[in-house]
């Protein structure tokens, strides 16, 4: 019966302790929807700093026909740029997911959707429309995206 007990116990610290720790997906995409949502509004009060919130140190943005952006500081003037410009009408600003898909680590997730906005044209107001594709990243507990692709 000894060794039986001391069997247990050497298969419970080799596998017991071993085991990664479980994840509430669901939970999990939740925080990064709402994450998501506080963009979106970031976005239609033009508000910089709160935008800059929901980036990771190594930010990496692609729009087409543009390079790379590839640090804070460069992103932080393109909102500063992009704001400021008055043929985007920013308050009409949307954003819908479409998919999005947590590690099972916890880690990663990635996303992607639709969005689109009224602009100032010559001919009048016309809807600009898009695709996009994120990647989040989980830093000190807390949901960056580390990778964000405008498809147009």
């Amino acid at each position: 019966m000894k060794k039986l007990a001391v069997l247990f116990c050497i298969y419970m610290i080799i596998f017991g302790c071993t085991g990664s720790p479980k994840i509430d997906v669901a939970a999990e995409t939740n925080i990064i929807l709402d994450i998501e949502n506080q963009w979106i509004a970031a976005n239609r009060s033009r508000n910089v700093e709160q935008v800059m919130t929901f980036f990771s140190p190594e930010i990496v943005m692609m729009f087409p026909n543009t390079p790379n952006y590839k640090d804070l500081q460069s992103i932080r003037e393109l909102y500063v740029s992009m704001f400021a410009d008055t043929t985007y009408l920013w308050e009409t600003f949307s954003s819908e997911v479409d998919k999005i898909e947590v590690a099972a680590s916890g880690d990663l997730a990635y996303l992607w959707g639709v969005g689109g906005m009224k602009v100032k044209t010559p001919e009048g107001i016309t809807e600009s429309a898009g695709r996009w594709v994120e990647i989040y990243k989980k830093i000190n507990e807390q949901w960056k995206c580390a990778l964000a692709i405008s498809i147009n």
